[in-house]
């Protein structure tokens, strides 16, 4: 296969589909017959509110299985926010520098690629257009990245479902996300939350599935990491669907 097709279909994809900026809104709810010493959980808001301009970068780390073949991929990440419109919906830029993929232990640099793979999202994180130039199928592919947030605030341990409808124009297969609020907890320096990460579609003879965890900044909601494995992975130009171990830190 084309390992320039591969590696671009990767940084196109992956990194849009999970590297959501939210917004954090904490609030604080007590209990009607809390005693004046006890502490109230904080609550969160997950509803991303935009700002044009924002830039994040992030290593990407990627262990592939295709066709019997171990595949490892690399790439230094950038997202930029390029637009934010009156309803809140928010376009994302992606671009790739300092890649490079091996298979057969045979290593290789791949072309930079400019913030060129465009994608759409409502405020709660759903996808609403995709620009990647000559990859097929990306919504279907970014459906399995989305942090959707959930309809009300929620604590640790709450946990959402949202079930995406299938669209054939858009290539899209309906699927089922859930999520979970694991902890709070420091990643670094940085104070993040830790998000569980669930989505399977759910039809389709070979249905594809990501599993894994992101922490979130908690101030901003700003991905700070993500781990995630997928199963049957539609990547474009492969020969079949694709499994891998997938990290991203933000740098």
């Amino acid at each position: 296969m084309n390992k320039l097709h591969l590696s671009g279909a990767i940084a196109a994809l992956i990194l849009p589909g999970l590297a959501g900026a939210w917004q954090q809104t904490p609030t604080m709810t007590p209990p009607a017959t809390a005693a004046p010493t006890q502490e109230v959980a904080a609550t969160y808001s997950l509803k991303r509110v935009a700002k044009a301009g924002d830039v994040l970068k992030f290593k990407l780390g990627a262990e592939l299985e295709m066709g019997g073949q171990n595949i490892s991929f690399s790439a230094l990440m950038t997202e930029t926010v390029k637009e934010v419109a009156d309803n809140g919906n928010y376009k994302i830029a992606s671009g790739q520098t300092d890649a490079k993929i091996n298979m057969g232990g045979q290593e290789q640099d791949i072309p930079s690629r400019d913030a060129d793979n465009e994608v759409t999202y409502t405020p709660l994180g759903e996808i609403v257009d995709v620009k990647a130039d000559g990859i097929e199928g990306a919504r279907r592919f970014g459906n399995l990245q989305i942090l959707r947030a959930p309809d009300s605030p929620v604590k640790v341990g709450d946990s959402w479902t949202y079930k995406g409808a299938a669209d054939a124009k858009a290539g899209v297969v309906a699927f089922t996300a859930d999520y979970k609020v694991l902890a709070a907890e420091k990643v670094g320096d940085l104070d993040t939350i830790k998000l569980k990460c669930t989505i399977k579609e759910t039809e389709g003879a070979e249905p594809a599935s990501s599993d894994g965890t992101v922490w979130v900044e908690a101030k901003n909601f700003s991905m700070v990491k993500v781990e995630t494995t997928w199963t049957n992975m539609p990547v474009p130009g492969a020969p079949g669907p694709i499994n891998a171990k997938v990290t991203i830190t933000r740098v």
